[in-house]
């Protein structure tokens, strides 16, 4: 029963991370065979610290913990039968370069794997996924997967009037993208109200905003933040470990 209540089933989407490499077993020098990591991001966000600190990366994070507590409990028992506990690199925080390392069934991906950042520190937290190629592919919505072929409307058009887009088409207006839901599933997603973030379609659906979403990299001019990917998917503005963003979820076989 708690682990049924640990943390509100969802349908999630995992995509590969391509790459061989990418995760060590602890204590070994094997590498877990796939990563993956998933298309949205988990209905409710959370923060990083309830401290303003970034000391001690991300092994000293308190969501380093509820990942691997609650919402590891609350994987299917098939699911927690397969996954592999990983080394997961982040940089010490506190402005430090030095490398830190936790052991994890369960994490949110580093600057670098969205962006490919090559200065130091972020080169050591991790491989580039190579699919993420820019801010458009790193947009992500809570609870909401992107379906492959959606249709994606520009600036120039004005979908809110039309009545033939269809569920997981996207919008990019005013520097965000949103995400179309249908009148009958918008009545149902906890996160449609937010005030003065969606746009309403003229056909009774919504049009979900983008959501800023952690990464585990300290930003390392600073003391306090971490780095997170905005709602426009800019992938290196700071913010403090207290902020509840999105998670986007990662895990290896």
């Amino acid at each position: 029963a708690r682990e049924l209540a640990a943390w509100p089933h969802e349908t999630w989407r995992a995509e590969y991370a391509a790459g061989t490499n990418r995760y060590r077993i602890p204590g070994t020098s094997r590498y877990a065979k796939l990563s993956f990591i998933m298309n949205q991001l988990l209905d409710y966000g959370h923060l990083i610290n309830n401290s303003y600190s970034n000391v001690g990366g991300w092994p000293a994070s308190n969501l380093h913990t509820v990942l691997n507590d609650r919402i590891y409990n609350a994987l299917p028992i098939p699911l927690r039968s397969i996954l592999k506990t990983v080394r997961v690199n982040s940089s010490a925080g506190g402005r430090s370069t030095e490398i830190v390392f936790a052991e994890d069934c369960i994490y949110i991906p580093s600057a670098t794997e969205l962006n490919n950042n090559q200065s130091s520190p972020y080169v050591e937290e991790g491989k580039h996924i190579s699919w993420f190629t820019g801010d458009s592919a790193r947009i992500k919505y809570r609870g909401l997967i992107v379906p492959d072929g959606s249709t994606v409307y520009t600036i120039s058009e004005d979908p809110t009037i039309s009545n033939t887009v269809n569920q997981g088409d996207q919008w990019y207006y005013n520097g965000s993208y949103y995400y179309y839901v249908s009148a009958d599933n918008a009545s149902k997603h906890h996160y449609v109200e937010i005030s003065g973030s969606n746009l309403d379609a003229n056909n009774g659906g919504k049009w979900i905003r983008s959501t800023e979403y952690w990464t585990r990299s300290p930003h390392i001019d600073y003391d306090t933040n971490f780095i997170y990917i905005s709602a426009t998917g800019y992938p290196y503005f700071p913010n403090s470990p207290t902020v509840e963003y999105g998670l986007d979820i990662c895990f290896s076989i």
